[in-house]
């Protein structure tokens, strides 16, 4: 009987959230973009994923499987990069970043040097201690420092950690969207 309910559960709340929560929130952060003052990891940054450890493979493989590889290899095939947090050498988070110049189309219109951060990810154990946020900022004073252009960002409106940590990082929300498919998002 709880296998029953556990199927009904899941299928249940995924079919909600894809008819009444398929939307994104999308956010805009407008400098200025100073460094991170108290970085609670240390970060590395990654532009293809021939160059990522295996440490961080085995992290995307235990978060997701397979598929989740999959999709981190085509963003970073993609022009995206890959920032990722350690602490205690171990992975703790995640996060992708690219520029407007790469985007066919995406929620507002963007300049070339604009940013969007997506794919954020604290894993479990590392949860609670602000990884994300510290992603975030490192990311945009990596991308933006001493520049005019915009940080963008967007999660699903059900995503309340998500939403959370983008708000800590210092980003306003601007609207809700119906989400982008993926072949419509890439030059």
């Amino acid at each position: 009987m709880k296998k029953l309910y556990n199927w009904f559960y899941y299928k249940g709340l995924r079919m909600y959230r894809r008819l009444f929560q398929h939307r994104n929130y999308v956010f805009v952060h407008k400098g200025p973009y100073n460094p991170e003052t108290a970085p609670t990891c240390k970060i590395e940054k990654y532009s293809s994923f021939a160059e990522l450890p295996e440490n961080v493979k085995k992290a995307f493989l235990s978060s997701g499987g397979h598929d989740v590889m999959e999709i981190n290899r085509v963003e970073l095939e993609n022009n995206a990069v890959l920032y990722v947090g350690y602490i205690d050498d171990k992975v703790a988070g995640v996060l992708f970043s690219r520029q407007g110049k790469y985007f066919k189309r995406w929620f507002v219109d963007l300049a070339d040097n604009d940013i969007v951060l997506f794919r954020a990810k604290t894993y479990p154990e590392f949860r609670g201690r602000g990884i994300c946020p510290t992603l975030i900022r490192y990311a945009m004073h990596d991308n933006l420092f001493n520049t005019s252009n915009f940080a963008y960002a967007d999660c699903r409106v059900y995503n309340t950690a998500s939403e959370r940590a983008i708000t800590k990082a210092g980003f306003q929300k601007i609207g809700v969207m119906k989400p982008l498919r993926q072949k419509d998002v890439f030059k």
